[in-house]
């Protein structure tokens, strides 16, 4: 009772207004500034691109109001006259309320990061780049959390030795348990960063061929070039070959035919012109040369070059075919014969 007396003596009505005045100010100023920081930060995360000006605005809104209020009474406080027990409890507190800050500023650089980290390891839609960084921002959050915790428990004068043992056990057994899963996540990433295929590419994996779908964390789906859907795991794409075709955005075609050698050297003058016209009766292709390649003991070796049309092979092969005929059609309307003859 002496004690409380002796309180109530130090901190005179006149302290208890000048601490609660100085907490209001010091509150306002924060809300205040706060306020003006969000409104300047929304014009530049406006007129800008960049990750820097949205993650000074996350963190700004994501100030905690109890934190701010803390703040302020702790300042407040100062013209008090407390008992060792109030400042310790004020102190503890205090931690807490920093330690929620923390995670909650940690929370948007880590969300920040991810999405600026997204962007960049996916230049076009795909799940498969969304779904692995999904789950690498909850782990990391949850690390992050885990970590606030952890010193809040330390603040409140918890023993934390038992609790990191149980952490340590619990993480082992845990990894055990999804061991496969953690692979399945590995190989994602591998492919996240090596990039053997992507979504919208055509590759060979094995004995499959066909467009890749989506990639997923566990596996691939491919529909094959007869029609069908085909579900390859992850580790596939890792382990073995992939041959990728968009590395070859104009393909090559060279057709080799064989004349007779009684046919007349001047209709082998018109070869060129022929070649020409008969690739360009396909739209899209792009004709690269035409002319006499060798003389050979059964004929007149010629040979035609040209770029087919499209990205798919399936075009490709429809363009190909298409300038086959049209040569076949004006050699023959030419008098050059052909001889399959060896």
């Amino acid at each position: 009772m002496d004690s409380v007396l002796e309180l109530l003596d130090l901190n005179t009505p006149t302290r208890l207004l000048a601490g609660l005045g100085l907490s209001a100010a010091v509150f306002l100023a924060l809300e205040l500034a706060r306020r003006l920081l969000i409104r300047r930060l929304q014009g530049v995360a406006a007129a800008s691109e960049g990750a820097i000006d949205d993650l000074l605005l996350r963190m700004a809104r994501g100030t905690f109001f109890v934190a701010r209020l803390m703040f302020a009474l702790w300042v407040g406080s100062w013209t008090l006259h407390l008992p060792e027990l109030g400042v310790g409890a004020l102190g503890r507190v205090g931690v807490a309320m920093v330690a929620v800050q923390l995670g909650r500023w940690g929370g948007a650089v880590i969300d920040t990061g991810f999405l600026v980290w997204g962007r960049r390891a996916e230049a076009q839609p795909s799940s498969q780049a969304a779904n692995v960084l999904a789950v690498l921002r909850a782990l990391t959050r949850g690390a992050w959390w885990t970590g606030m915790a952890l010193l809040v428990l330390e603040n409140l004068g918890v023993d934390l030795a038992p609790v990191l043992t149980g952490l340590g056990v619990g993480g082992v057994a845990l990894a055990l348990a999804v061991q496969s899963v953690v692979g399945d996540l590995l190989r994602s990433l591998t492919i996240l960063f090596d990039r053997p295929a992507s979504v919208g590419e055509h590759v060979v994996i094995g004995d499959i061929a066909g467009r890749v779908e989506t990639i997923g964390i566990r596996s691939t789906r491919i529909r094959a070039l007869s029609g069908e859907e085909v579900v390859v795991p992850n580790a596939d794409l890792v382990t073995k070959s992939v041959r990728n075709f968009k590395v070859l955005p104009e393909e090559l075609t060279t057709v080799r035919l064989l004349a007779l050698l009684t046919t007349p050297a001047e209709r082998f003058r018109k070869l060129p012109e022929l070649a020409r016209a008969a690739v360009g009766e396909a739209p899209g292709a792009t004709f690269v040369s035409a002319g006499i390649a060798e003389l050979g003991q059964y004929g007149v070796v010629l040979e035609i070059r040209f770029h087919p049309a499209g990205s798919e092979p399936a075009t490709r092969h429809e363009c190909r075919q298409e300038v086959f005929l049209s040569l076949l059609r004006l050699l023959q309307d030419s008098g050059i014969q052909l001889t399959n003859r060896a």
